[in-house]
């Protein structure tokens, strides 16, 4: 389950850079490093779960404040 995770966040990273850079959207490139490296150093799927929830909650909300 654990390296599944890791790798499905890690996609998801590189899709949000990849949007980011297309875009121009700095939120969207800094939310796509936070998912795609910070399962390299939290070990405990729930603490990926929680975070990866976290970053993409608040990329939601900025996106819809206009951020």
């Amino acid at each position: 389950m654990g390296i599944f995770l890791m790798l499905m966040l890690g996609l998801v990273g590189v899709a949000l850079i990849t949007y980011g850079r297309k875009q121009g959207r700095g939120l969207h490139i800094g939310a796509g490093l936070v998912l795609l490296v910070a399962p390299y150093f939290l070990r405990q799927t729930v603490l990926q779960v929680i975070l990866a929830v976290v970053v993409l909650g608040a990329l939601a909300v900025a996106s819809r404040l206009g951020y």
